[in-house]
């Protein structure tokens, strides 16, 4: 029975991110390591090691068939299918009888429902074994014109594919909403602390994220209180009682190789915030429990249904619920044979309207993978279920179905082609929402603004602020120059040229599973960090290109960092070089198409302004090394590497003058971020810098630090309200001082930013 927690929870963990040796090696070598990770759940190591083997090895049908089934587990159905083709028309000897029937279940991964029907047959014909694939070989048969009948159907229902920054490469699950006001959902994203090391054995966490709806649409998701989320468990499948005083989840942890184990806990709300989750008494030892769905039925009593395989089951996984009463859970009770199948059967939720149970399961007859279904009635008395259709339903895996208490409306999860991916189309989970009826205007645009202009604006909103990444001391290694002629998509294909490299030395002097760790944390921060930033930049051009030709004044901030290897002097040279470099980019694209508006000489009367913050290593991480002679960790582990970066922080448009429109929240503004004073003068040693606030929010001032005694500085008021100034008095103490110094200031505050930089120059 497949492991559901590969399929739902973290569906893609292991997909691409495992320790793969490929020096030159036997068939029985590469055959030995690909049982290896098969037997322990990592399929995709499996694949990759199969085939190599079977490239030496053309005729082994154990091989293909292996693979096939290794693919089919993370989803990647054309090639499962391609290697199942091969099997089946070279296996004379009828060793591997399933086959027929995974060539049919990928047939409907692949919409193609004829084929499926032709399969189905085939294998029924030869398979005389009385067990489930038999079972759901005949449930599929037969009902085989209500699935044609569903994939042509059409729906007046709109889906949307909810965008970045909500959904991810990698995998987003269980969206809902909590008073219109917040979109509360899971994703698995990767887990690397600041020096480079993965917290799992398998690189990723599952976390519950919450985004807010504002004007522009959902906010980019932040993690959930804590102690709800945790740093060693995923945690996953959130739900809440009526007023929101008390959530239910699950967590889940390793047992061993690639499996995983689940149980449901519960947190309440106080004065003080989520109070320590406790697991629940309805858990078994050595079962999972995971997918929690609350509600109260009319007379107030409290249910909770979710998704176990526990003993007294009829599948893998069942539906079962546990009555609530008195702060107290009775004993669960099964959900019956009705709704629960030979399969899994998974994310329960009931429309308590309606009276309607909604489900996905992997056995009732459907569009292929996981199938939502709802079933009328109570828990005594089920309809029959019946398959909920397009557009909810697709050849791919589709769950965790839902409705909005306000509107009717709701989402659902599903890994169908137009979800993001990293690595295959299918290979990711993302959520989607549904409109029963019309899609809703967004009645939060003001009457005076042009709904194109909003749409761009909130898809650039979408991609800032972004990060851009460098190999060390690129661009022009060892130069002095603030400037370059490097374009920074020069050094960010140079850059992901050396992926290998970096896999080498930060994996150096390490052997077995830590050395597989080391590059699959390089290979992880390539794909999470450095490719996405660029693939991110080239969305942003366009949205850039078309907001100027309309006009419109822009604004962007962009910050250099660098790591803290060499002098604070050189690193700011650097920063300002790689600034440069974006800039120069600017102007190269659309063959100087940025240029005129970048000189301010457009046509139209557009503009677009670069305000520069060459930071430095001054905000870097304090754990990462700066001795030249460990190259290891100060210039290929990830805590480095992820410093030596530049950041597009804010983007400010008036939109074609239609309004000025900061984005959302406090943005701190400084006239200027250096200020200098000579040991020569007969001045005061004293000088100010203008902040203003050019957000829609006070900007709070949170604290100013310096590590260096001599300088300090004065803040009139640590509140600013948007569109006003403040001044910043800095002054030095001469007398603390032997000679030329170079001092820095950092401020806090809740603006986009966070952290601005200040920096105090001495010269004679």
């Amino acid at each position: 029975m497949p492991d559901i927690l590969r399929k739902y929870i973290l569906v893609f963990v292991i997909l691409a991110f495992s320790g793969i040796k490929l020096s030159a090696q036997t068939a029985e070598e590469y055959t030995q390591w690909a049982n290896e990770a098969f037997e322990a759940g990592n399929y995709q190591t499996a694949w990759t090691y199969y085939s190599q083997a079977v490239k030496q090895d053309t005729a082994n049908n154990f091989l293909w068939y292996q693979m096939g089934i290794s693919a089919m587990e993370f989803y990647s159905y054309s090639k499962a299918f391609s290697c199942f083709k091969i099997v089946f028309d070279n296996d004379k000897e009828k060793k591997y009888p399933l086959t027929l029937f995974y060539m049919a279940e990928l047939s409907r991964n692949l919409a193609d429902y004829m084929m499926a029907r032709v399969y189905y047959m085939l294998f029924l014909e030869e398979y005389s074994e009385e067990d489930r694939f038999r079972f759901k070989a005949e449930e599929q048969l037969q009902n085989m014109d209500k699935i044609e009948e569903i994939a042509g159907d059409t729906s007046s229902v709109e889906v949307e594919h909810l965008s970045i920054p909500v959904n991810s490469p990698f995998s987003e699950t269980s969206g809902f909403q909590q008073n219109s006001e917040f979109l509360i959902f899971s994703s698995v994203q990767p887990a690397i602390t600041n020096e480079g090391k993965g917290i799992l054995s398998n690189f990723f966490l599952s976390s519950i994220y919450i985004s807010k709806f504002t004007q522009q649409g959902l906010s980019r998701p932040v993690l959930f209180d804590e102690p709800i989320n945790s740093k060693d468990e995923h945690t996953a499948n959130i739900c809440f009682n009526e007023d929101y005083s008390i959530a239910w989840f699950n967590r889940c942890k390793m047992i061993g190789g690639y499996n995983w184990t689940c149980d449901l806990y519960e947190s309440h709300w106080s004065e003080n915030g989520w109070q320590k989750p406790i697991k629940l008494d309805i858990n078994v030892e050595g079962y999972t429990s995971t997918q929690p769905f609350y509600y109260s039925d009319t007379s107030g009593i409290g249910v909770l249904l979710f998704s176990s395989d526990r003993p007294g089951g009829v599948g893998g996984l069942d539906l079962w619920y546990s009555v609530h009463k008195d702060g107290e859970f009775d004993e669960p009770i099964h959900c019956g044979s009705v709704i629960n199948s030979p399969g899994d059967d998974i994310s329960p939720f009931y429309d308590t309207l309606e009276r309607i149970l909604y489900f996905a399961s992997d056995w009732y007859y459907g569009l292929g993978g996981y199938d939502i279904y709802f079933s009328a009635g109570g828990f005594s008395s089920w309809k029959m279920p019946e398959n909920a259709g397009i557009p909810f339903n697709s050849p791919a895996n589709d769950f965790a179905f839902n409705i909005n208490r306000e509107d009717r409306d709701g989402y659902f999860t599903s890994n169908r082609e137009g979800s993001y991916y990293f690595k295959g189309e299918t290979c990711c989970n993302d959520i989607y929402a549904y409109y029963a009826g019309e899609k809703p205007e967004v009645d939060s645009i003001p009457p005076d603004t042009v709904v194109a202009e909003y749409h761009l604006e909130k898809e650039i909103f979408e991609l800032v602020p972004l990060n851009l990444y460098f190999h060390n001391d690129v661009p022009d290694p060892r130069s002095r120059d603030s400037l370059t002629n490097t374009s920074y998509d020069e050094s960010y294909y140079e850059y992901v040229a050396m992926i290998d490299r970096y896999k080498r030395e930060y994996a150096r002097g390490l052997s077995g599973d830590e050395k597989a760790e080391a590059e699959d944390d390089i290979e992880i921060f390539f794909l999470a960090y450095v490719n996405d930033g660029f693939k991110r930049l080239l969305e942003l051009v366009p949205l850039l290109k078309e907001d100027l030709e309309q006009g419109s004044h822009v604004t962007m901030k962009i910050k250099g960092f660098t790591s803290p290897l060499t002098d604070t002097e050189y690193n700011i040279v650097l920063a300002k070089r790689r600034i440069n470099s974006i800039i120069n980019y600017f102007r190269r694209i659309d063959d100087g198409a940025l240029i005129p508006y970048l000189e301010n000489r457009a046509p139209n009367g557009g503009k677009l302004t670069i305000l520069t913050d060459p930071v430095g290593e001054a905000l870097s991480d304090p754990f990462v090394s700066d001795n030249p002679n460990d190259a290891r960790n100060s210039v290929y582990s990830i805590g480095a590497a992820r410093e030596r970066r530049i950041q597009i922080v804010s983007y400010e448009s008036d939109f074609a003058g239609s309004r000025v429109k900061a984005l959302e929240g406090a943005v701190i503004h400084l006239n200027k971020n250096e200020i200098e004073f000579s040991l020569k003068s007969d001045t005061a040693f004293c000088g100010k810098i203008i902040i203003e606030n050019k957000g829609d929010e006070v900007l709070e001032i949170i604290r100013i630090n310096s590590a260096q005694p001599w300088v300090q500085a004065y803040l009139p008021r640590k509140s600013i309200a948007p569109g006003k100034k403040t001044e910043l008095e800095i002054c030095i103490k001469q007398e603390l001082l032997t000679g030329p110094a170079l001092g820095i200031l950092i401020l806090e505050t809740n603006s986009r930013d966070q952290k601005s930089v200040v920096y105090v120059r001495v010269v004679e």
